[in-house]
Formats: structure tokens, sequence, C-alpha cells
């Protein structure tokens, strides 16, 4: 899914200002939408607007304007993306001094005084340029170096200037994939409009990066000018339209989308704000996290360290805890009673060698060949019974019924491309779909901890504390393996690897392999280690649950789901204090109307129909341990109650959901405005805040230097560390 080289990434505090109108080189960052004069209550953008001020994504044309219907560059568009993603800039114009001793001078060339030297390997930041002199900044100092003794980290488009307040930014959305060039991957294009059909393929390529999903109403529409949008946007606009993200024009009887028009100002915040709420994280063990892709933090912890608790680490046992193989199958693309993305056709590229073994699979999952097919890209089909195999000049090679096992032959770790998207290690079996005629389910036969290298970057992020992505492969690595493998067996794998599970992506195709050096290096560092808890003086392996933020508290997962286990206790949280300003989507307020058509619908779903709530009507009790919301009663203007919770048909997400909120949370609170007559939900952490709090491990490696069995320990109480024996 993503692109070329390590990733480091950190949340801005906010203050680094976006220049949004090409009239304007200095603009003056908004308070709130208040200070705008030329965008009022009454507008439909309004709250769009709101939202992208108060996110810091836009700055004002003026200290007192916003230009709604002002349009928006390539350059403006990748920089509020940026900022919506928390991406530090500076750290994607970053070069390093390639020689052994480099005079740092005043200005573009050696007539100028030398400031300093600066010795080979030294990280500079790129500034600007001034023909073959780089602007360079070290520390606090700022001057001029020859370009060809210093070496950029990151590739930079020829058309896009180091000093151009949009610079990093590009170079990011480059480096991670969510970029393409323009007719050339070395053109970007900063100062020509994007379009709203460049828009849609921006924010799908964002949210396979960040790993988000998108909801899928179904209810897609055939915009009246279909035929206009590009086929390299195609996927984007469907993805974008079925989450609600843009809903086009009305015309005629139907909608137009106009693919190739400028997207203004107001439409672009529109969008963000849509976006945000739609867009949520893969789920991980009942509910993910944002798979920690915001990134790491760029300040301080902005305020008064709260008490610690007590370090209780998870520590080493010297026995070895039983596992159920070094091999796990996992089914990539794949038919069940409940979910269904197996395909008809399958297309296989050997990306280190030139050609595929084939044969079955015994009983300990090794790989058994019966032949060789000479070529590097195979492409299997199904008639329902027989596969067809066919080689890369489309002869067919092969056919076989049942099922077919393929083993990539590489001289070095193999490593398959699979239907031109992600790239796995390991082997892989092709069965008949389940009730699909015609249809081929793919399962990855890959060892142990190949899988987690192709989990922790995409649940956690590669740029994060090397302590957190410790404690983020032991939980990936025990999380599949203490799942129940029996669920899937008839179907021919142990694990889904999508979001029902984990998020298991490989190696992403549009990553170079330098990428996944952090992950990788984390994983490798925690080889074959477990988590794992006493029961009746027998160790097994730990439950894993993760997920984003928990807003201040973890919860007792009997609370939230049922189920008792001794070592997922709901706990007060204060690491993750420092990361509450700037992890994405933190806290997020919903207001509604007391007696408009949401509420009136909460009121009737939760059993009081034929009522509306009462002004007073919504009250919430809490966890007095944790602080987290333990029920809501609801009482209507009759005087009729209806009681919220765990326990009743109608949950605490049920209300969160009813109330308009796309992510859920444990710890809300809700307050009634008496003057407007309505409600307002404020929503602190994203996530069912049982097990591990993403945002919480990174706090705790990041600002409080904790080891990763520090925070095992801390989110996973009386646990231990062993490795595993198969």
């Amino acid at each position: 899914m993503l692109h070329k080289l390590k990733r480091l990434r950190r949340f801005l505090a906010f203050a680094l200002a976006l220049v949004m109108a090409a009239a304007f080189t200095v603009p003056v960052r908004a308070a709130s939408v208040g200070d705008f004069t030329d965008v009022p209550s009454g507008a439909w953008y309004y709250d769009a607007v709101s939202f992208a001020a108060s996110k810091g994504l836009f700055t004002g044309t003026t200290a007192t304007t916003f230009t709604p219907n002002g349009t928006m560059t390539r350059g403006m568009f990748i920089a509020v993306l940026g900022r919506y993603a928390g991406v530090d800039p500076d750290v994607w114009r970053t070069g390093v001094v390639n020689a052994s001793a480099v005079y740092l001078r005043s200005g573009p060339g050696t007539d100028y005084s030398a400031l300093t030297i600066l010795s080979g390997g030294t990280a500079v930041t790129l500034t600007g340029q001034s023909g073959d002199w780089y602007k360079i900044s070290y520390g606090t100092q700022s001057g001029y170096m020859k370009a060809e003794y210093v070496t950029p980290r990151y590739h930079a488009f020829s058309d896009v200037d180091y000093g151009a307040y949009y610079a990093g930014y590009a170079i990011w959305g480059y480096e991670t994939g969510i970029v393409d060039g323009m007719g050339s991957a070395d053109v970007y294009a900063p100062s020509r409009n994007v379009t709203r059909e460049q828009i849609c393929k921006l924010l799908i390529g964002y949210a396979a990066f960040a790993g988000l999903t998108l909801p899928d109403s179904g209810d897609a529409v055939s915009f009246t000018d279909a035929s206009q949008i590009s086929s390299w946007a195609v996927e984007g606009v469907t993805a974008m339209q079925r989450a609600g993200v843009v809903v086009g024009e009305q015309s005629g009887t139907g909608y137009a989308f106009r693919p190739k028009s400028s997207a203004t100002r107001a439409e672009a915040a529109t969008i963000f704000r849509r976006f945000d709420g739609a867009a949520v994280p893969a789920e991980t063990g009942g509910d993910s996290g944002e798979s920690g892709e915001s990134g790491e933090s760029g300040g301080d912890n902005g305020g008064t360290t709260p008490s610690l608790p007590a370090d209780t680490p998870a520590t080493f046992l010297s026995d070895g805890i039983a596992v159920k193989s070094d091999t796990i199958r996992a089914g990539i693309l794949v038919n069940t009673r409940s979910y269904s993305d197996a395909v008809s056709t399958v297309t296989l590229r050997n990306t280190n060698g030139s050609a595929f073994e084939y044969g079955t699979f015994a009983s300990d999952r090794r790989f058994v060949k019966a032949g060789e097919i000479a070529s590097a890209t195979v492409t299997v089909t199904s008639n329902g019974s027989t596969f067809t195999v066919k080689n890369a000049s489309g002869t067919t090679v092969y056919t076989t019924t049942g099922s077919l096992a393929l083993h990539p032959v590489s001289g070095s770790k193999a490593v398959t491309q699979v239907n031109g998207n992600y790239r796995y290690y390991g082997d892989f079996e092709l069965r008949q779909a389940y009730n699909a005629a015609g249809y081929i389910s793919v399962v990855n036969y890959v060892n142990i901890e190949d899988y987690v290298k192709g989990v922790v970057p995409y649940e956690f992020s590669n740029g994060w504390p090397l302590e957190t992505l410790k404690a983020a492969a032991i939980a990936a690595r025990t999380l599949v393996m203490a799942a129940d493998w029996s669920i899937y067996a008839s179907y021919g794998f142990d694990i889904m690897t999508n979001s029902s599970a984990q998020v298991y992506r490989g190696r992403a195709i549009t990553y170079a392999e330098s990428y996944f050096s952090q992950t990788d290096a984390a994983v490798e560092a925690t080889e074959n280690v477990y988590l794992t808890y006493s029961s009746g003086g027998t160790n097994r392996l730990c439950q894993i649950f993760y997920f984003s933020s928990d807003g201040g508290a973890t919860e007792d997962a009997a609370h939230i789901w049922g189920g008792s286990y001794s070592y997922l206790i709901g706990k007060r949280d204060p690491y993750e204090e420092p990361i509450a300003s700037v992890a994405g989507n933190y806290t997020y307020s919903i207001t509604q109307p007391r007696t408009g058509s949401a509420l009136t619908q909460l009121a009737s779903s939760a059993g009081l129909s034929g009522t509306k709530i009462a002004p007073d009507g919504i009250r919430i009790e809490t966890y007095p341990a944790t602080g987290n919301v333990k029920s809501i009663t609801l009482t209507g203007t009759n005087g009729r109650t209806a009681v919220i919770s765990q326990s009743t048909g109608f949950t605490r997400w049920n209300f969160l959901s009813a109330f308009g909120f796309t992510a859920y949370s444990y710890n809300f609170s809700v307050t009634y405005n008496a003057a407007a007559d309505t409600f307002t939900c404020t929503r602190l952490g994203w996530g069912h805040n049982v097990g591990l709090s993403q945002w919480g491990a990174y706090a705790m490696a990041r600002y409080y230097g904790k080891s990763y069995q520090d925070i095992l320990g801390f989110y996973y109480d009386g646990t231990h560390l062993q490795y595993g024996v198969s």
C-alpha cells in the first residue's frame, strides 16, 4: 500500500502555519472559525471550517478571512493532508553531509564566510536551494553548503523547492506512496489546482497508509458524469462516495461529481470533516486503534507530569510456552459464511526469483514439491473444480483439482506480489472458494516472525519508539498464536488478515525494503517471545486486545463485552496525558438539537417511543475505578426512563452511534445547553479501552523512557514473557 523509505513522523503542536492562498505568503493562524468574517454561522460549510480551523489544518487567507470560495493548489492540499496526518515536514527535508569536513557558509558561494565545519554523517535540514547550493539549518545556525556535499535522505520532486511551505509534506506524500507525480515521477506540479478526483485518490491513499477503514454503505450511485472520471481515480471516488465523504451536486434527476473541477477551500474543509468522521482504525481483537500511524509527537508533554504508578514490568520466565506451529496460515483473499473477498483470478509474481514450484503441504505445513514452472509470474483461474495455471506468456503449464500449493523459488528470501497489490513472504495455497464456484481463496503459509513483520508497520508505525514497537511485536505474535484456529480450519486458514483480527499486509508494494527497518528490528529483537499469564498453576498465552487511545483509563474486559481476564483489568492511565492534544481524534464533540431527529430516534431505539428526551434526560453513570461509562439513563418528557448498558440490548456504542459518532469510546460525557436546547456529547480516546493503548504505549516510551516490558506489564497486569516451543 505504501511506498519508499523509512517513515519518521511526529505530530506537530499545530504551531506551524500553512499558506493557503497564493496572494498571502505570511498567513495568520486563526484561533477559531469565529475569527473569519466571511464564514457566516448559517453557511453550509460553517461546521467544516470550524473543524478545519480547530484542528490546525487551514489558516486564514488573512487574520479575519477564510476565503471559502478560493481554490486550492496541489501544494496546499498535500500540506493540509500532512497536517491532518501529523507530519513534521522537517523530517522529510533531512540531508546528510557526505564528505569528511565541509564548511557551512553564510551565502551560496565559496566567497562567503565560513560559519562552521560539519563532519561527514552530520544530519542537516534542507530549507532551500540556490543554484547548486543548498540552504540548510543545523542546530541554531543557518547557512549554505554546496549540493554535492549533501545527500538528501528522501526523494524530492524536481519542481518542489526545499524552501517551499509544502516541500516536506510533498516529499512525505511521495515516500509513503500517497502522492504520484504528474505524468512523471519527478514532477509534482504544486501550483496546479487540485481536482476533486485527485482529492479522492489522495484520501484513499492516506486511508491505506494510516491503516484506516471506510464504511461501505452499499448505496453507491452512478454519477451523471461518471464517464469523465479518470481510470486511476475510479477506485478512490467510489470509496469516498460509498463512505459519504463526497456526494456530488444535484444535476437533473441525478448527481454530478465534476471530477476535473477544482475544489474550493470550503469544499476541501467539508471533505476533510466528513473523512475524519467516516474513517475508523482497522479493528484489532474486537477493535483496533488507529494503527499508531499518526506518528511521533513533536512537542514536550506540555503540562505537569502526572504521578505514575510503580513499575510492574512483564518478567521473563525460564520455562518455554507451548505454541501451535511456527507457520501461520493467513487468509489473504478468502470466502467464509460471513465474509467474502475471494477473487476469480490470482496472479502471483515472484519478485526475487524466476520460477514457482507446485506441490502440496504436509501435515506439519511444509511445502512438498511435485514440479516446477519456469516463470516469475503465474496466473491462476478456476472453473469451480479445476485450477488452470498459466505462465507469463499466457500458456497453460499446469492443471490440478483440489487445492494448489505454490512455492516461489529464489536464491534469497522470496517475496511474492499477489494480484499487483501486497507482497508476502512464504508460500501460498489456492483453494476453491467456499460457496462461490469459479472463485479462489488465497492462503499465505508464512513463518510467524515474517507474519509479525507484516502486522506491526500497519497496526503501529515504524516511526515510533523502538520499545513501543517491541511491545507491539510481542502483542501481535501472541494474538495470532492465542487465537482459536479452529474457527476457520474448514476454510483452510488460521486467521483472517483484515480488521477482524489484526491487519496483515506483508511487504506493501509501495514501500522500499528500507521502510521496514525499524519495525523489523523490533520483531527481531523479540523473536519467539510471547506474553503469558498464570492460571491454576499453568502458564497460558494471553488473549490480546489493543486499541488506539483510552482517554484516561482502560477498562475491565468484563465491563465491555463480558468474560473475565485476570490481566485485563481497568485502571487509570496517566501516560496518555502528553499526547491528548495531538493524538488524532483523541477528543471529539457532537452537538444535537434536543428535539431533533437524531435524539428522537435515539429515544425510540432505546425503548422510549412516543416521547422526546427531557432537558435533563441524559444521565451518565461511570465506574468509580476508571471513570469510564457504565450506563446511560434516558428520561423522556413523559417521565419514562430507559437504561443503556452492557447488559441491555441497546449498548453504550449504540448510544454514541445514534448520537452521530463513527469512532467509539467508553469515556464520554454529555452536557445540556438550555439556551440552544441542545445536547453536546464529548468523547475522549478512541477504541474499546481493553488491553493496550497504542498511544499510551507510544507515550510510555517517548516521554517516560519505559521499556517494552514496562509497557506490557502496565497494560496487561501480572503477565510474563516466555519463549515459544513448538
